[in-house]
């Protein structure tokens, strides 16, 4: 949120100074005889806007000037073709679960995909002969040997000094 502050505050002063200097605003002060004092800010609204159409051609022209040294050339792209108008189609029916026959406009059906369900047996039963399907067998894993017991350790004498 203070960015944002100070990216307005900053903005403000660099529209100001540029202002300024550019004679876009006059600022005068008149005293009455009364010795009321008052301030008037007069904005010259097409000098502004004078002053932005011409940075806007000198940055077109940096622009172009800059692509013509190095050879690259911006090029509009042509407006896109007309789109032809269809006929008004029917409105599309919500399928309702039931199937209908195919008719020659429709897509033929897609193929049926094979299951991804494996056959489930038990590891007792043989494998039917002609059967691609191993036997699976399950060994119980290795359970590691308890951890031998360390006797507590005496601490070593420190030698003399």
């Amino acid at each position: 949120m203070r960015n944002i502050l100070a990216l307005v505050a900053a903005a403000a002063l660099v529209f100001a100074g540029v202002g300024w200097y550019l004679g876009w605003y006059e600022i005068s002060r008149t005293t009455d005889s009364d010795g009321h004092q008052n301030i008037n800010i007069d904005l010259n609204n097409q000098k502004i806007s004078e002053d932005l159409k011409k940075g806007e051609q000198k940055l077109h022209d940096l622009i172009s000037q800059k692509d013509k040294d190095s050879g690259v050339q911006h090029v509009t792209p042509p407006p896109p073709p007309p789109v032809p108008v269809t006929p008004s189609l029917p409105a599309p029916t919500i399928p309702t679960g039931f199937s209908t026959p195919p008719t020659a406009t429709s897509p033929p059906p897609p193929p049926p995909v094979p299951s991804t369900q494996l056959p489930v047996r038990s590891n007792s039963a043989p494998a039917p002969p002609g059967t691609d399907i191993l036997p699976v067998e399950f060994a119980p894993l290795p359970v590691p040997p308890p951890a031998p017991s360390v006797p507590p350790s005496v601490p070593l004498p420190l030698p003399p000094r």
